[in-house]
């Protein structure tokens, strides 16, 4: 017999398994529909990974960087960059970012959804990784698996909570494209 509260879990749980396999194929098809332009990109450059010295930048920790997609380097940055504490977006400091990239960089007009998309692939990553150190499939010892099992809940939550800003992202992503002439939303 199942008590009611394990229930709930196994049914909550069954949810968000669902969630994830619809965003996992949301994200399969993302990189199969549009590749975009590439170029030697960092690929984590939030603000813990900039040094400061004399007011000159330093990035450091470049080992995920590689051959990427520019657009979807630029809102992981961005979004690294504009987020509150509480996970939102500060909208002035999105677009001030924006402006700065698009003026040195310049960015084509782009499936602004296939990159939001394309996204959640570090964050399903993470997760595969957490999950299977936590079940002990990386050979990892108690103290690795435990870190592990500490990880799993705040990325799914992660997950859905970078999946429901999807409608803000992307209005954000128009405007920022408006300002510079461009149109938001459509790939070439």
């Amino acid at each position: 017999m199942v008590c009611p509260a394990g229930a709930r879990r196994a049914a909550d749980l069954e949810e968000v398994l669902g969630e994830l396999n619809r965003l996992s194929e949301l994200c399969a098809r993302a990189f199969e529909g549009f590749c975009g332009r590439k170029a030697l990109c960092h690929n984590d450059l939030d603000p813990k990974n900039v040094l400061w010295q004399g007011g000159e930048p330093v990035v450091i920790d470049w080992e995920a960087a590689g051959f990427s997609g520019v657009s979807r380097d630029f809102l992981e940055t961005a979004l690294y960059w504009s987020q509150n504490a509480d996970g939102s977006v500060n909208r002035e400091r999105f677009l001030a970012f924006a402006r700065g990239y698009t003026s040195r960089c310049g960015l084509e007009a782009v499936d602004w959804n296939a990159v939001l998309h394309q996204g959640l692939a570090s964050k399903l990553e993470w997760l595969e990784y957490s999950l299977k150190r936590s079940l002990g499939l990386t050979g990892a010892e108690d103290a690795e698996r435990r870190l592990g099992t500490e990880q799993v809940v705040p990325t799914i939550r992660g997950i859905q909570a970078y999946a429901r800003q999807f409608p803000e992202l992307t209005a954000l992503l128009r405007e920022a494209e408006a300002r510079r002439g461009t149109r938001a939303g459509e790939g070439k």
